[in-house]
């Protein structure tokens, strides 16, 4: 009886036929001459294994006339098996290598239309992707239904290494999306590998941005700005040339900024960019700009200066310092709502610029068109710490603003002026205690105005309420103890209803009691 191998080679083939891809397989392995006898069969197995069934392909994937494939609306609950692309997914190499030596295709795609090559790119494991590479997989196939991609794109997230591979082996690296995207997010090293290869960085998308308009926003590699900005000046001339710069500001990178302000981006002449450049540039830039013509003197058309602006740059104090050397004139500038720059370092929660325009010689008595100083507004402002959901937002809100106040306090700014309301600085620092840190930093605050002569603690707001009928209504004992105590607050004071601060205390107990014991020891005294 003859052995199975001894079998003629048209028996085999056509017992396999009649196997499934595991049985194939398995058959395959009897021995060398089996295994050399059905290696096409072999390779049908594996692939019948490795991905979905041709069916399963028809029914998610139509192919119009020239070639593009079009996913259908057919979905299942359950996606029918694929081993292979779970393997890549989850970076199982020899699993990969397995299934390609088998024969599988590796140009072959998942029934989404990704191409195996575009999976392992985007699984980010190079050692899959070294592996199709070797088994013939052709960068220059992009994903069957999205022909408009490239593996290029995914591999930037790899590094440039990959990308030059890729770029190497003939991947697809014309489309202007593709050049955008190496142009906003490669090394210099990239870029001129890809200009030598063909690669045309002057084109334009569909929306009028350039290869130009993606260097602005690079900043781990500032060099391919400007690379691009020389070898394509022509690009800075376009209607969309000053969205570069927007681009590289709002990205945060300095050396990008100046980059295009150096090469000849327009900003002459407009405000809302010289604004900008003073509210978040550095030194440098600013200096730069004014050396092509800017003038960090205009006024915006709300009649702030831009030292309001650089009054909000926290990271770059040295802007601030600057401009109120170079612009002496404008340092008490008011805007048409009254306030002076420093509102704005009070709005941002900065100290250290309110200290700069203080030792510059800022009036610090100015007031607003509500009545208010710097004073008022950072007492009034601390309270938005109450309505803050994030406890550490509160805190930071409460610490800076008191932090500004105990500045103004220091350096003898007016206290006892009431607002437009009638309220005083001190009204404004007893009203609100909702929140941990007005309660812990505002006490002291109080004892600084009561320090004052010029502050009148029974001073009447409106309704003919005094600090301590706020305090006594918020129930604050505590600053209560320091009006009555420190203050010398009138108790028996009553307000425009009759009420005195007794009576508004009834949701406190503890105020409550402790005013009626005053009141009533200042009774038996009298």
């Amino acid at each position: 009886m003859p052995q199975l191998e001894q079998l003629p080679m048209e028996l085999l083939l056509e017992i396999s036929d009649h196997l499934d891809p595991l049985s194939v397989a398995s058959l395959g392995q009897t021995s060398r001459r089996l295994n050399g006898t059905l290696q096409r069969p072999l390779a049908r197995a594996a692939k019948q294994y490795a991905l979905a069934e041709e069916a399963e392909y028809k029914e998610r994937i139509t192919f119009r006339e020239d070639g593009k494939g079009i996913l259908t609306r057919k979905r299942t609950q359950r996606m029918p098996s694929q081993p292979l692309v779970q393997a890549i997914r989850r970076h199982q190499v020899n699993k990969v290598r397995n299934y390609l030596e088998a024969g599988v295709d590796p140009n072959a795609y998942d029934l989404d239309g990704h191409r195996m090559l575009s999976l392992a790119v985007r699984a980010k494991n190079e050692p899959i992707v070294d592996l199709l590479l070797e088994h013939g997989a052709n960068p220059a196939l992009n994903d069957v239904c999205a022909p408009y991609t490239s593996p290029v794109l995914d591999a930037i997230e790899l590094g440039d290494d990959m990308v030059k591979k890729l770029i190497s082996i003939g991947a697809d690296y014309t489309q202007v999306r593709v050049i955008h995207a190496l142009a906003g997010r490669c090394s210099l090293d990239v870029i001129k590998l890809a200009i030598d290869k063909g690669a045309d960085f002057r084109q334009t998308s569909l929306d009028g941005r350039t290869a130009i308009h993606h260097a602005a926003t690079n900043a781990n590699h500032p060099d391919v700005l400007e690379f691009l900005v020389g070898k394509y000046p022509e690009l800075l001339s376009t209607q969309a040339a000053r969205t570069f710069l927007w681009s590289a500001i709002y990205n945060g990178c300095a050396e990008l900024v100046k980059t295009l302000i150096t090469a000849g981006v327009d900003i002459a002449g407009d405000t809302t960019v010289h604004a900008t450049l003073a509210s978040r540039c550095s030194l440098d830039v600013v200096k730069a700009a004014i050396e092509k013509g800017a003038d960090f003197g205009q006024i915006s058309p709300d009649g702030r200066t831009m030292m309001h602006y650089a009054a909000t740059n926290t990271d770059h104090p040295d802007v601030l310092e600057f401009l109120t050397e170079k612009y002496p004139e404008l340092l008490s500038s008011q805007s048409t709502m009254g306030k002076t720059a420093l509102w704005s370092a009070l709005y941002e929660g900065s100290a250290e610029l309110a200290k700069i325009l203080i030792t510059a010689g800022i009036d610090i008595n100015v007031r607003d068109h509500a009545g208010k100083t710097a004073l008022h507004a950072a007492l009034e402002f601390s309270h938005q710490a109450f309505y803050q959901s994030m406890e550490y937002v509160g805190r930071e809100i409460a610490e800076r603003s008191l932090s500004i106040a105990t500045v103004l306090l220091e350096h003898g700014i007016q206290v006892g002026i009431p607002d437009q309301r009638g309220l005083t600085e001190l009204h404004h620092a007893v009203r609100q205690n909702g929140h941990y840190w007005l309660q812990k930093r505002m006490p002291s605050i109080v004892r600084l105005l009561l320090s004052r002569n010029t502050v009148d603690v029974n001073a009447l707001g409106p309704g003919g309420l005094t600090p301590l009928h706020l305090a006594a209504e918020v129930g604050w004992l505590k600053v209560v103890r320091i009006l009555v105590e420190e203050g010398n607050a009138d108790v028996t004071e009553t307000d425009n209803c009759g009420k005195a601060p007794a009576h508004l205390a009834q949701k406190s107990p503890a105020v409550l009691k402790y005013l009626l014991r005053r009141a009533a020891n200042r009774s038996s005294v009298v």
